[in-house]
């Protein structure tokens, strides 16, 4: 499924942190055959995926989406099963281009991700 999670809203900042953490129980990650499962490609459709998305907050009106990351949930980006792995990545605006800050800079977001085991009946 598609669970979604969201931080709490920080106004006038253009450097805003957030020290929060968020559980995603029965994510199940694709990890390769040394792990003692089947290797499927990067493309495959069972492949779980982690949206970031970033949002600009508007006193009036919509607020929209500064930009997005999409990282693939595998040995990669996953790294050693119950050890934290820090990593930062650029934004993408919703047109496709890296995503610039107020400063005309690339945005850029850091995150640290944990994979505390593998589901059950693997």
């Amino acid at each position: 499924g598609n669970a979604v999670q969201r931080t709490a809203t920080i106004k006038n900042r253009y450097d805003a942190a957030f020290a929060e953490t968020f559980l995603f129980a029965g994510v199940d990650v694709a990890l390769d055959a040394a792990d003692g499962l089947s290797s499927s490609s990067a493309a495959s459709a069972g492949r779980a995926h982690l949206v970031l998305r970033v949002m600009d907050w508007d006193r009036f009106g919509k607020d929209e989406e500064v930009g997005r990351t999409v990282i693939t949930l595998d040995r990669k980006s996953v790294g050693i099963l119950g050890a934290e792995k820090s990593a930062e990545t650029l934004l993408t605006s919703p047109s496709g281009k890296v995503a610039q800050g107020h400063d005309g800079q690339p945005t850029v977001i850091s995150f640290t991700l944990a994979f505390s085991g593998l589901p059950q009946g693997r």
